[in-house]
């Protein structure tokens, strides 16, 4: 069963906001939830991304959690970027 995206034209000011930090499927799916939950979790994955990790070992971070978590999801969205990063195929599915 897939999920029903909210209509981002029926945004809240405050909804836009978030959403337009990381325009994303996956925030557009948390604009279910209120904007107090989104902001924090947005703040967390943010600071992730513009912290100071290299990307290939942040890339690296990423897959193995996903790999860990049992999230196809996560990991279908990383690999991509994972190889820009600088990790080859054959690293990536080792």
């Amino acid at each position: 069963m897939m999920g029903v995206y909210p209509d981002a034209s029926k945004f809240t000011q405050e909804q836009r906001e978030q959403f337009d930090r990381l325009p994303i499927n996956l925030t557009r799916m948390l604009m279910h939830c209120p904007v107090a939950m989104v902001k924090p979790f947005l703040d967390f994955g943010l600071s992730f991304r513009r912290g100071n990790l290299e990307p290939k070992l942040r890339e690296l971070v990423i897959l193995r959690m996903a790999s860990l978590n049992g999230s196809p999801y996560e990991l279908m969205h990383h690999v991509s970027a994972a190889k820009m990063a600088g990790w080859s195929e054959q690293e990536i599915s080792s």
